[in-house]
């Protein structure tokens, strides 16, 4: 007779065959490591214990969200497609365990669909923290020069960008938290192959050393931007140091005001050919910025018009806001962060009436909040 369900503190439901679930440690350990031999051609030991894994993630008493997102991280850092690894591994779990169950005489096809269901929360956890990680600071570093050209160390030790004078902005530094735009006009401190240091006020220096970290800085007087990184090494009292500086093709605009979500927030994207899912880095009221992994390439494409679907919070009495809606790729970076199946999106959209005034609102609260979060920190400092 099989045993009664078991629901975890976490919501978790044990199977009713939980015995025959645990024997399937090695089996997987095996399929992993057959696994990654296939994606990634090489015949190397695993960098992890698969059968510690799997004894974590389907044989628990006590489930700890916290460790699974813990082992996803370090994954990911030392395995080279850790995702596409998993969900090979899983389904030919979700195989076997199929086949074999129904070989039971007291088989319960109910564990078929918790181990489905299991997989699929796992799958979704594991696209998050390659969301998260693709976020860090120290990923954009590996695309720029590391110390600053000579030639930019002479622009910037010139007199006119260390005084300020009033109506007169020789220097502006631009850069966003979490999607919202901070602009202000600043001096130069000191300028020398290690960085550039500038004299900021503290809501600027808050949005840098909290946010990512990257700015533009425009230098009005010889019609120029560069893009810098904000350099927690050079320390100043007053100013903050910026590295690894990059000429831009053209001076910099303003764009269109968009707002990071606060939690992960899932995106799905359908076409002729596939549905790929995805997550919103920021959203606008005419356009968003997204990041997916997926090996359906020939969809991603600049011009390519998708139909895009995405839930969103509201403090309005109408609850959840859900939009679906064509959307057009405007601009696509492929191989993300150094992640050769991953792809960052912009994509432009029209709403209807109903759904911008909604999404308007939305962009509202979240503007407020993220506003309230910076003016926190400063005062912190």
């Amino acid at each position: 007779m099989a045993n009664s369900p078991v629901t975890t503190g976490n919501g978790y439901t044990l199977f009713t065959n939980q015995e025959l679930i645990n024997g399937y440690s090695d089996d997987f350990a095996r399929s992993i490591t057959d696994s990654f031999a296939r994606v990634t051609r090489d015949n190397r030991q695993l960098p992890f214990d698969a059968a510690e894994l799997y004894r974590q993630l389907f044989c628990f008493d006590t489930f700890d969200i916290c460790s699974v997102e813990e082992s996803f991280e370090k994954l990911i850092r030392d395995t080279p497609s850790a995702y596409e690894i998993l969900k090979q591994a899983w389904l030919e779990l979700v195989r076997t365990f199929s086949a074999d169950l129904l070989m039971q005489s007291s088989h319960q096809l109910i564990d078929i669909r918790k181990l489905v269901d299991r997989i699929s929360a796992y799958l979704d956890l594991l696209y998050d923290t390659y969301f998260e990680i693709s976020k860090e600071f120290s990923y954009t570093r590996q695309h720029v020069p590391q110390s600053v050209p000579e030639e930019l160390i002479e622009q910037f030790k010139h007199s006119d960008y260390h005084e300020r004078k009033e109506g007169e902005h020789r220097l502006t530094l631009y850069t966003r938290f979490r999607g919202i735009p901070i602009e202000r006009s600043c001096t130069v401190i000191n300028a020398s192959s290690n960085g550039v240091i500038f004299d900021v006020d503290k809501r600027m220096k808050a949005a840098l050393t909290h946010g990512m970290g990257v700015a533009m800085i425009d230098c009005q007087s010889q019609h120029k931007t560069y893009r810098a990184l904000y350099n927690p090494e050079i320390s100043h009292d007053s100013g903050i140091g910026f590295s690894y500086l990059t000429a831009l093709q053209a001076r910099f605009r303003h764009q269109h005001i968009r707002v990071e979500p606060l939690f992960s927030t899932a995106v799905s994207l359908s076409g002729s050919i596939d549905e790929i899912d995805a997550r919103l880095i920021d959203i606008s009221d005419s356009g968003a910025t997204l990041y997916c992994r997926s090996a359906a390439g020939e969809m991603l494409v600049e011009g390519a018009v998708l139909q895009m679907r995405l839930t969103l919070p509201s403090h309005l009495p109408a609850g959840e806001i859900q939009l679906n809606n064509e959307v057009h790729i405007s601009r696509v970076i492929n191989n993300y962060r150094k992640d050769p199946a991953a792809f960052r999106l912009s994509v432009d959209f029209t709403l209807s009436t109903h759904d911008d005034e909604l999404l308007s609102s939305y962009i509202g609260m979240r503007q407020s909040e993220i506003l309230a979060e910076l003016n926190s920190l400063v005062e912190r400092q």
